[in-house]
């Protein structure tokens, strides 16, 4: 598993099974794990809820495999997408700092995460194609560590950039990062400061949606964007 999958484990064990974390396993039914998502759902978003359930249900069909539970989680709410207009991005590219701006490059030009970004070495740039097969993830203690896998299997990649693209995230050693943020943390806090400054109403993830807005007026399949 991910790093990053076994601290957000790690997390919902320590502080969202309160209500039952005493109760032995054989003691529950149907009606008591309503009850506990029930609660659960007053706080939470249905997809925290559903996350959190579904590490319970796993680990009670690991040393219950015959027990049948019947749950209803709450319904999960499709969350708007924001893609930023030209006028937003041309904003943006003219009152950043060079290093931002390759971070605003790939991620609106090449569709990458944060992680992503700040694991990319020139040894993943061929011309004009960017390679996108490592992450910088946060393990349980805090840390970030280079996962060399992408977030998930589909998310193993290559990207072709524009010219002007390419032209700006330079040259180096193979072994060179080419972006100087060392973890996803510092990318955000760059860029919230920029749009606080600008006025602008959007977030870093929102770029790869302007990717994707933009590879639909070139006609890229739907299905891969």
């Amino acid at each position: 598993m991910s790093p990053s999958t076994i601290r957000g484990y790690d997390k919902m064990y320590r502080n969202n099974y309160k209500s039952i974390e005493k109760k032995p396993i054989r003691k529950l039914n149907s009606e008591t794990l309503q009850l506990f998502v029930s609660e659960i759902s007053q706080e939470l978003s249905p997809k925290s809820v559903a996350n959190i359930y579904g590490l319970l249900s796993s680990s009670l069909a690991f040393y219950m495999p015959d027990a049948v539970f019947r749950v209803s989680l709450p319904e999960k709410i499709k969350k708007k997408t924001t893609s930023p207009t030209n006028e937003y991005v041309n904003r943006l590219f003219n009152e950043v700092s060079p290093e931002l701006k390759k971070c605003i490059v790939l991620a609106a030009f090449g569709s990458l995460r944060r992680g992503e970004i700040c694991a990319l070495t020139y040894n993943d740039l061929n011309g004009d194609t960017v390679t996108v097969s490592k992450d910088i993830v946060q393990d349980d203690n805090n840390r970030w560590l280079l996962k060399e896998i992408p977030k998930t299997e589909a998310s193993y990649r290559e990207v072709t950039l524009p010219d002007k693209a390419v032209e700006l995230l330079g040259a180096g050693n193979p072994d060179e990062k080419i972006v100087k943020y060392k973890n996803p943390h510092s990318i955000t806090g760059c860029f919230t400061k920029l749009r606080g400054r600008l006025g602008v109403n959007i977030c870093f993830h929102d770029l790869r949606h302007y990717y994707a807005s933009i590879g639909a007026i070139l006609g890229i399949p739907k299905l891969y964007l």
